[in-house]
C-alpha cells in the first residue's frame, strides 16, 4: 500500500491528488492538492470580468468573426512575462486562438 503524499504548498496539510497508474501498477501523485492546483492554474472569475472589461470583446483581427466573444491572446507569453496590458493583447475567436497555439497560423 503506497501513502498518499503531502501538498507541497507551504501551509498546506492537504494531502496530493492522485494521478493515475503507471504501468508497473503503482500510483502516482500530482505536487499539489486539489484546492491548491485550482487556485495556482485556474483564473478567477472576478479576474476574468475584469479583463472582459479592460478589454472588450470586438472581433478577431485575423478573420474578422464577430458572432461572439472573442479571446485575449498576449503576444508575449505569461511564462516569458507577458502581462495582460494595452499593447500586448490582441483580440482572436476561439478558432483562431486554437490554430495560433498549435503553430498553424502567426500574428505577423
Amino acid at each position: 500500500m503506497e501513502i498518499r503524499p503531502k501538498c507541497k504548498n507551504d501551509g498546506c496539510d492537504r494531502l496530493a491528488v492522485s494521478g493515475g497508474k503507471r504501468v508497473d501498477g503503482t500510483r502516482k501523485f500530482k505536487k499539489l492538492c486539489t484546492i491548491c492546483h485550482k487556485n495556482k492554474y485556474e483564473m478567477p472569475l472576478n479576474r476574468r470580468d475584469r479583463l472582459v472589461r479592460k478589454f472588450p470583446n470586438l472581433f478577431c483581427i485575423l478573420c474578422g468573426w464577430d458572432k461572439g466573444p472573442c479571446d485575449r491572446h498576449r503576444i508575449i507569453y505569461g511564462k516569458n512575462g507577458g502581462q495582460y496590458t494595452d499593447g500586448n493583447v490582441i483580440s482572436l475567436c476561439p478558432n483562431c486562438h486554437r490554430l495560433l497555439h498549435l503553430g498553424l497560423i502567426s500574428v505577423e
